[in-house]
């Protein structure tokens, strides 16, 4: 298990964007590599030095139309294997204002977001893990925004 997992969420044009008839830049290759384009490269000077279009790789990625429970299946995964293992587990949003950490995070009433849903299940969690092991496990939460 490695020490940091990295997972990108690419949130959907906002309908101002969509009004400006925007375009995504970013677009998801596969569930661990993504491609940015930068505009500012033309088709035509790609190539010297510069690129237009750049992957990168990370430990999942999801595209704009991924649902809140997708994107907690897989983050609940690596927190129970944390647990599991005994190391200590953060979920952690970061990105610039209005790229969508909230609504992952705490999602809404329909869709609720990682937090909620961890709430909901903590405590299953801690009772798996004491039948399935011989120890004790102390848990703290801690929320910051």
């Amino acid at each position: 298990m490695t020490n940091l997992k990295v997972i990108v969420r690419i949130r959907p044009l906002s309908q101002r964007e969509t009004k400006l008839h925007s375009t995504s830049v970013v677009d998801v290759i596969n569930q661990n590599t993504l491609a940015v384009t930068n505009l500012k490269v033309s088709e035509q000077n790609a190539g010297d030095s510069r690129e237009r279009t750049r992957r990168f790789s990370f430990d999942y990625c999801f595209d704009e139309d991924v649902l809140q429970d997708q994107v907690f299946t897989v983050v609940e995964k690596e927190v129970k294997t944390a647990i599991e293992s005994r190391y200590h587990s953060c979920v952690l949003a970061y990105g610039q204002s209005s790229s969508g950490k909230t609504h992952t995070m705490m999602g809404n009433f329909d869709e609720p977001g990682l937090i909620p849903r961890f709430c909901q299940n903590l405590f299953t969690y801690l009772e798996e893990f004491s039948l399935t092991s011989c120890g004790s496990l102390q848990c703290g939460v801690s929320y910051l925004e």
